[in-house]
């Protein structure tokens, strides 16, 4: 099997590369300090930046310290909020939007400005969201279960061929959310590895 590479790059830009981060948990919140040092590179290099606006509507929660990339101080900050702070102090970067509330509450203006949206949601609902309403944009998405995840990278216009070729039923089963709710932090690990992320 042979799936046509899409082409994206964030060299010989003419404006900054816009990216939408949608989710800011276990993978989405190291994501987001990967992208902060890939700004500051390009910055430090005389190209055009990241332009970044983040989509979360949960808060740092205790369960979250140790398994998301949070600290102590950042409990009862939005996600988002927490994320961006980070995103300044740590790699200066400025160009950060956030906004708290659940993808589908996003207006449809601004999910189609984006270059790149990187998907790291655990549930199906924002999953096909996206998918049902994203023409151009290229799409990074992540998702993980106990001990194992996949990334996907496509086109979302190309999305469903892909889902087509891989099975989509069995994908969306895969990652649809449960039920488990634990503020246990011990028993967190019988549902999702430590470092799974």
């Amino acid at each position: 099997m042979y799936l046509k590479p899409s082409r994206l790059s964030i060299y010989n830009r003419t404006h900054d590369f816009e990216v939408c981060l949608i989710g800011v948990g276990g993978t989405g919140s190291r994501v987001a300090h990967h992208l902060g040092t890939l700004n500051f590179a390009l910055l430090n290099s005389d190209k055009l930046g990241i332009r970044l606006t983040i989509i979360d509507m949960d808060e740092v929660e205790y369960k979250n310290i140790g398994r998301q990339k949070f600290r102590p101080h950042h409990i009862g900050m939005f996600k988002t909020d927490a994320i961006a702070q980070d995103l300044a102090r740590d790699y200066m970067m400025k160009n950060i939007n956030v906004i708290n509330k659940p993808i589908q509450e996003v207006e449809q203006n601004v999910i189609d400005k984006f270059d790149l949206i990187i998907l790291c949601v655990d549930n199906v609902e924002a999953r096909s969201f996206i998918y049902d309403n994203i023409t151009q944009a290229h799409i990074i998405d992540t998702g993980n279960e106990k001990d194992y995840g996949q990334v996907i990278l496509s086109k979302a216009k190309e999305l469903q061929n892909t889902f087509d070729i891989f099975g989509y039923d069995n994908f969306v089963k895969q990652t649809e959310e449960s039920d488990f709710s634990c503020d246990n932090y011990a028993l967190q690990f019988e549902k999702q590895s430590l470092f799974i992320n």
